[in-house]
């Protein structure tokens, strides 16, 4: 049976890795670019909830081909769905090797402890702690873990559904139309971001009232060019001219990742 790919390329793969220093710092490398939308921040949110620190800890760099591992690109809104699902791996291998680390260090089983603010302790006595760039000395200079999503092993996207209402006033006799209200609605999976969702989704409100409304590509019927060539022709629509608008997120993880993320 062949898998659904819903425009994702199905041969698309991501390999990012996070990795700790002997600094206690942590980094995440990942091959894909950013559009606009700021995957990035989200991507290390989830890093850094896999290992129990802040965002403020959990820097990086991606779409440098000289450092980062290989990524797809960030076709079809597959950036937090696949490179996340992978980034959530390699920060999760981090993290086993760090209490395999710490289990030797502190001489306990790791059931015995507890890891978070860059730190593993004994749950029976919190003093005797180990710093991550201890444990990354410990075992050599760096700890680095690796994750990878790819078509073979992982589908390749959960379905995400969203809804949009209009108010419109409409003149009858010369068919303009004219937006009062908009109301959208978006099931996220998981808002692991959610000021940066709501961006999106303002973003997407704009696009969509600008191709409805009030953008054309006009052409010259005798030469056969474009009329509205440049952006000083082309009618998109102004933060002025909007209409009023809600944005609402709906929460329904999904069940094919630990974070239940979906695309976007």
């Amino acid at each position: 049976m062949a898998i659904p790919s819903c425009g994702s390329n199905p041969a698309g793969t991501t390999e990012p890795e996070a990795t700790i220093d002997s600094e206690g710092r942590i980094y995440l490398l990942s091959g894909t670019v950013d559009q606009g939308s700021e995957q990035q921040t989200t991507l290390r949110q989830m890093v850094a909830e896999v290992l129990g620190v802040t965002l403020d800890d959990v820097k990086g760099c991606n779409a440098d081909t000289s450092v980062c591992p290989f990524d797809s690109g960030p076709f079809s809104s597959r950036t937090v769905y696949a490179t996340g699902i992978a980034a959530t791996r390699a920060a999760q291998e981090a993290r086993e090797t760090l209490l395999e680390q710490a289990s030797v260090f502190l001489g306990k089983a790791p059931g015995d402890l507890d890891m978070g603010k860059k730190f593993f302790w004994l749950r029976s006595d919190a003093s005797k702690k180990v710093d991550l760039g201890r444990l990354a000395s410990f075992a050599g200079g760096s700890i680095k873990g690796k994750g990878i999503h790819n078509a073979k092993d992982d589908r390749l996207f959960a379905y995400a559904f969203a809804a949009v209402f209009a108010e419109v006033e409409v003149d009858v006799e010369t068919g303009e139309v004219n937006v009062l209200r908009l109301i959208s609605s978006h099931d996220v999976g998981r808002a692991i971001n959610p000021k940066l969702i709501d961006g999106q989704t303002h973003g997407g409100i704009a696009q969509g009232v600008g191709q409805a409304i009030y953008e054309a590509c006009a052409y010259d019927t005798e030469s056969g060019q474009m009329r509205a060539a440049s952006f000083m022709d082309y009618a998109m629509p102004r933060a002025d001219v909007l209409p009023s608008f809600t944005t609402e997120i709906t929460e329904t993880p999904s069940p094919t990742n630990r974070l239940g993320i979906q695309p976007g």
